[in-house]
This record gives C-alpha cells, sequence and structure tokens, in this order.
C-alpha cells in the first residue's frame, strides 16, 4: 500500500481576456491585490481561436497570461477558480434587474508543476476530473522528452485549446517552469 503524502506546491498561473490592454490592467490588479505580484508577465496577444466570448465581451480580444510568485497548494485549485469567478462578476457589466452579468474580463487560473499544466474549469468533460464545488481539473499540457530526442518541451493533448497549442505560449509556460523549478528547489 502506498503512503499518502502532501505534494509540493504548484506555480499559480492565470490567464486574463479582455478586449482592451486597459482591461487586462484592471484583471491584473484585481488579481494582485488577491494573489500578490506577478514574477512573470507574457506578452498580450490577440485570441482569435474561438468566437465564444464575443457576444459576452466584444471584439478584438486579447489575452495575456501571468504568473505569481506566490506558490500554492494544488488542493487549492478549486477555491482560485471560483474567488476568479467572484472576480468577474466584480468587474462585469451589471444589470441586477435581470440577474444578468456581462463580463469584460475572463480569468482562467491554472497551475504549473515540473511535469504538467492544469487549468480550472467549471466544465465537465470525460478528461476531467471533479475536485468540488462544480470546479474541474484538466491537465492542459505535459512537459515531456521524446525517446531519443535532446531537449524536452510542453507538448499538447488532443483536449488542448489551440491558444495552449501555440509556440510563444509553451515558450511563456517554459520559463514558469524555470522559475518554478528554482523556487522548490529552496
Amino acid at each position: 500500500m502506498g503512503k499518502a503524502s502532501i505534494p509540493p506546491p504548484a506555480k499559480l498561473v492565470i490567464a486574463v481576456l479582455a478586449n482592451s490592454l486597459d482591461l487586462l490592467a484592471l484583471g491584473k490588479e484585481e488579481l494582485q491585490s488577491v494573489y500578490g505580484p506577478p514574477d512573470l508577465e507574457g506578452q498580450p496577444f490577440k485570441f482569435t481561436h474561438t468566437d465564444h466570448y464575443q457576444p459576452e465581451m466584444g471584439l478584438d480580444l486579447l489575452k495575456q497570461l501571468l504568473s505569481f510568485q506566490r506558490l500554492i497548494p494544488k488542493d487549492a485549485l478549486a477555491e482560485i477558480k471560483l474567488k476568479t469567478n467572484q472576480l468577474e462578476i466584480k468587474l462585469a457589466e451589471c444589470k441586477p434587474q435581470q440577474k444578468l452579468y456581462k463580463r469584460k474580463v475572463n480569468l482562467d487560473p491554472g497551475y504549473l508543476t515540473g511535469s504538467k499544466f492544469v487549468l480550472a474549469t467549471t466544465k465537465n468533460y470525460s478528461h476531467r476530473i471533479y475536485l468540488k464545488a462544480g470546479i474541474f481539473a484538466e491537465v492542459t499540457l505535459r512537459y515531456f522528452r521524446a525517446k531519443g530526442q535532446m531537449s524536452a518541451g510542453w507538448e499538447p493533448y488532443p483536449w488542448t485549446y489551440p491558444d495552449y497549442r501555440e509556440e510563444h505560449l509553451r515558450r511563456f509556460l517554459q520559463q514558469v517552469r524555470t522559475i518554478y523549478l528554482a523556487q522548490i528547489r529552496h
């Protein structure tokens, strides 16, 4: 029988999606007030992978990934997703009489370890694991070196979102991984 043990903490990474640099900055400011300062910020990029968010958030969407200095317990991911959902509502255009919230900022938290990048979601599917309180987790990328290859890197799964398949995001996550590995060594 294996002995249960607490795994090392993980690196919190949150994607911010909005239709302007000002709203990206507002999302980042709200996140900093809860999770402290980021230690690495990805370059904002045009998010053109789906039109799913356009009816609610408009056109010309931008996305930016933020990595936070403070490491988190892996089992905190559900609470973090619930908190980012609350922040989305706080920043939303509200019409309480209609019980309608039109998001201006979308926040997608996840965590990174030396071997995987995990995202939190409220949507269930066959490859997602239920955490609690309506929150699921998905291993989105794995850190992998194929037999006979000299270098390793982030590898997508068939279900990986298209933007996380892009080289620039995987390069950013490689930088985050380097910082994370240095943090857990100390």
